[in-house]
């Protein structure tokens, strides 16, 4: 009874937890990740009540879950034309911190510990991005702005997919040595490329799918399966599955607008139930996944290699403050927003998961990554709590509310300006059809005028015919007549008649030749 009861107690705590940190988080800006990885220390490297070994073989199908259901969630809740403005700088961003951290970690780790330069940039592309796992979860419960809020979730996106890449490609180069430098950024290049148009493919097809199926009962679930596969697909053909189900779910939650820019009569979107089955969901995988990565923590030679790990940990701070000043030039991003860009540098599931993969390829100094990474990840994600705690007074000051209250009063008078454009473009587009309406009219009462014309000419043109047809037929009667009597009158002997008679033939004859020549007179 004791198995039963012990695990099924473990759960239903978590998720307690879960919720009960997330109540914190929203009333005094501390984290409830903070909560979540202390459980998971307690349960994992502290009290030692789970197998390390048992964790370890399914860290990496977890790692896929939870990434794949949190960045969905994300595309979900960002807007597409935000994303489209947001997406070059977060891309530069993304980059110049993983370049920056490859080479901070690169120089210590050559100075330290002799390491060739490969090593060290190796542990640098390990470590170097922030885990959209703990980000994305963080900057939503903020009281932020959403361009900022967009970026720093584009950015720890793309930086998962960016490190995977770049650590897996520079293994290569060290186990194999057949890899040259140009392939990581094509290897980079190449699973972007994939992950974005196989995400944003599936998801217009999806689309049109969603609605068709839209009233079958619990159709939304389909959604999950759908995001999975797309994962599990786009990482078989060496594409970056963090990428295309982000995609997938931009498209998805951005239904009106892809169906504006396809210009299809009908405006997609998903089931509402899906977004909020989806939520919830999101929430139950990410709160196990902090407690998780909590668990996973195993430092065996503790003493030796913490330092060096905290000094490492503040090195990925000191080199994302470039980044970020270079990412933020030329816009409005204000001074305490920029410094919160900066502390949300946090390391996650995927450092961790990529620090084993040195041992799988037998890489020197397999073991030296394991422990330093995991101490990376702990000092990197308090440094992120802490630094969200500190920039807590001007986050949830007067400053955020009163540029909240511009950014509404803008919203409200864009929205005003744009109901009269759209007045104006309904009066026009009435004007239009009433001219066009009117212009039909005159051409249909100009044809009806036309055709009547044409029928009166016609009917003119046959009742001068049937008279001239008339005319002839008298004429010809006439003309018989008179050959008649013409006949008649030679068929009369001259012999034996007298003289009388003679005159009398001439006089009818003369009449006769009168009467034809006036007949074609006339």
């Amino acid at each position: 009874m004791y198995e039963i009861v012990a695990p099924l107690t473990l759960i239903g705590g978590i998720i307690v937890l879960g919720f009960v940190s997330r109540l914190i988080f929203e009333r005094t800006g501390i984290p409830d990740v903070m909560w979540l990885l202390l459980l998971g220390l307690l349960l994992g490297p502290i009290y030692q009540t789970i197998n390390p070994t048992l964790l370890s073989s399914v860290a990496p199908v977890f790692a896929a879950l939870a990434l794949a259901m949190i960045l969905f969630d994300a595309g979900l809740n960002m807007e597409f034309y935000k994303v489209l403005r947001e997406f070059p700088r977060a891309t530069l961003l993304a980059v110049l911190n993983l370049v920056f951290s490859m080479i901070f970690v690169a120089v210590i780790s050559i100075m330290v510990f002799r390491w060739p330069v490969l090593h060290g940039l190796l542990l640098g592309a390990i470590v170097g991005g922030s885990s959209s796992a703990i980000v994305v979860p963080i900057v939503q419960g903020l009281k932020i702005r959403e361009k900022i809020t967009t970026t720093l979730s584009l950015e720890s996106a793309i930086t998962d997919a960016l490190c995977v890449v770049a650590a897996i490609t520079i293994i290569k180069m060290i186990a194999l040595g057949t890899s040259t430098v140009s392939s990581i950024a094509h290897n980079i290049i190449a699973a972007f490329s994939i992950g974005a148009v196989v995400g944003i493919i599936v998801g217009i097809i999806w689309l049109y799918t969603s609605e068709k199926i839209r009233d079958v009962p619990f159709s939304y679930t389909l959604n999950l399966a759908a995001l999975l596969l797309i994962y599990a697909a786009v990482e078989y053909v060496e594409g970056s599955g963090a990428i295309g189900v982000l995609f997938f779910g931009i498209i998805l939650g951005n239904g009106k607008s892809v169906s504006t820019i396809l210009r299809l009569r009908k405006k997609l979107e998903i089931n509402r139930d899906a977004k909020t089955f989806q939520t919830d969901l999101t929430f139950f995988i990410r709160t196990f996944f902090f407690v998780f990565l909590g668990m996973l923590v195993s430092v065996q030679n503790i003493k030796s290699i913490i330092i060096l790990g905290v000094a490492l940990g503040l090195i990925l701070l000191l080199a994302r403050i470039i980044p970020v000043k270079v990412s933020t030039m030329r816009s409005d991003v204000m001074g305490w927003e920029e410094r919160l860009m900066t502390v949300m540098m946090p390391r996650g599931l995927a450092a961790a998961v990529l620090a084993q993969m040195p041992l799988l390829y037998g890489i020197s100094h397999a073991d030296v990554f394991s422990d330093l990474v995991f101490i990376i990840i702990l000092v990197s994600t308090i440094v992120c709590i802490l630094g969200v705690i500190m920039i807590k007074i001007p986050v949830i000051g007067g400053e955020i509310e009163k540029k909240e209250e511009e950014l509404e009063k803008k919203k409200l008078e864009d929205k005003r300006k744009e109901e009269e454009l759209e007045e104006k473009m309904e009066e026009k587009r009435k004007k239009l059809e009433e001219e066009l309406e009117r212009k039909k009219e005159e051409e249909w009462k100009k044809e009806e005028e036309e055709r009547k014309r044409e029928e009166e000419e016609e009917k003119k043109r046959e009742e001068e015919e049937e008279k001239k047809r008339e005319e002839e037929e008298k004429r010809k009667k006439k003309e018989e007549e008179i050959d008649k009597l013409w006949e008649g009158a030679v068929d009369i002997s001259i012999d034996g008649e007298t003289k009388k008679k003679n005159n009398k033939i001439r006089e009818l004859k003369g009449k006769i030749i009168k009467k034809k020549e006036k007949h074609d007179s006339d």
